[in-house]
């Protein structure tokens, strides 16, 4: 190459470099914006959904705060499936929330926390081993504004 096609080179050169670096910048700066309505949340056993229940829920700041009460009261009006121990539970979200956590009720105000996701839509959350009735909450966060919380009951044999 001479002298002359390298600087024929430099105007594309400088043009991808600042195509590049534009999309970087909108990269970094763009906040992804949640949902404009409340996610859809799957929960399935062996491939079938499973009955749950809205918890508490925040969209879109303090107009859109649904109190459904204690999970554990909710859970206890879901109705109950029948799983084997250690089957695993598949959670679904139509939409990516920043963290996915699953709740573990044993009362009106013990809970564990069971199991945490990030940034992932989909997640698989295994049943304990122990025979017993078990009430999950299932909670999405988006930001403080946008947030959900679906509730199973779960019998296990």
């Amino acid at each position: 190459m001479n002298k002359y096609s390298i600087k024929r080179l430099i105007p594309y050169i400088l043009i991808i470099v600042l195509l590049l670096s534009s999309y970087f910048v909108y990269k970094i700066t763009t906040k992804e914006q949640p949902p404009s309505s409340v996610p859809i949340v799957e929960i399935k056993l062996k491939g079938k959904n499973i009955p749950t229940n809205l918890g508490e829920f925040n969209w879109g700041g303090p107009d859109g705060t649904r109190d459904a009460g204690s999970p554990y009261d909710v859970g206890n009006r879901t109705q109950i499936i029948m799983a084997n121990p250690g089957e695993t539970i598949d959670i679904n979200i139509d939409s990516i929330p920043k963290e996915i956590q699953i709740f573990k009720w044993t009362g009106y105000a013990q809970s564990c926390n069971y199991e945490k996701f990030i940034n992932t839509k989909s997640c698989k959350v295994t049943l304990p081993k122990q025979s017993g009735e078990y009430i999950f909450e299932v909670e999405g966060y988006w930001d403080k504004d946008n947030w959900t919380s679906n509730i199973f009951h779960v019998q296990i044999k």
